[in-house]
């Protein structure tokens, strides 16, 4: 039995299924999954790669006013259910004057953590 963990696509219910019950027992919510690892015929964790777009944004501070960022909020739910996306995330910083007004907006919290990028060398 291979000890390295190996990634593999989600191509099931039932592995999907399998999936999510055990990231519940580890106490993650891995329900948008695409890809799960394997490690001594185990599932041993989950990917989501790329399967919910993010969006990153920036406002200034003294330009963008509080009616133009409604404006814009529903502009940008258009533009995302248009790509046929019916969830996004989006980022948005501890310290933003948006942070307090997320879930009033229609987003739910997803998890606590910083967001890092990694250029692949291409």
């Amino acid at each position: 039995m291979n000890i390295i963990p190996k990634v593999i696509p989600i191509r099931t219910e039932e592995v999907r299924n399998s999936v999510i019950a055990e990231g519940k027992s580890d106490n993650h919510d891995v329900s948008v999954a695409t890809h799960y690892l394997e490690k001594k015929g185990e599932i041993a964790g989950a990917w989501n790669l790329g399967a919910i777009p993010l969006v990153m944004n920036w406002q200034h501070s003294k330009k963008i006013t509080p009616k133009d960022s409604m404006y814009l909020q529903s502009t940008l739910d258009l533009i995302m259910a248009e790509k046929g996306h019916k969830v996004y995330l989006s980022a948005c910083a501890t310290d933003s004057p948006y942070r307090p007004y997320m879930e009033k907006l229609g987003y739910s919290l997803v998890m606590s953590s910083d967001i890092f990028a990694k250029q692949t060398g291409i």
